[in-house]
């Protein structure tokens, strides 16, 4: 699509802007415009808690991902660039499903 409209992406260009104190601001000002928090020791946390509590009752992996999600978008943490589905499936495969355990996954 970009092509049919003429435009040229230069990755030089976006590579620039990662790296520059723009794009950190640009996240600050849509972060509280949104109301959420960058993902964080709180919101691992928040998340390890949740999937120990649920990895007694929830066994398919989807629904643990789904927990992890819900309780990050609950408490207004942005979930973004996490590996969901690797947290879950080290929640239901520890020993006695805790949250001690699961939290181990961190602590590597």
């Amino acid at each position: 699509m970009w092509r049919v409209a003429g435009i040229v992406a230069s990755s030089l260009k976006l590579e620039g802007y990662n790296r520059s104190g723009t794009r950190r601001r640009h996240l600050a000002v849509i972060r509280q415009h949104l109301g959420v928090n960058p993902y964080g020791p709180a919101a691992r946390h928040a998340m390890v808690r949740a999937l120990g509590e649920a990895a007694s009752t929830k066994h398919e992996l989807e629904d643990l991902i789904n927990v992890a999600i819900e309780q990050l978008v609950r408490q207004r943490f942005e979930p973004a660039g996490l590996r969901h589905d690797e947290i879950a499936q080290r929640a239901t495969s520890a020993p006695d499903s805790t949250e001690s355990s699961a939290g181990a996954y961190f602590r590597r």
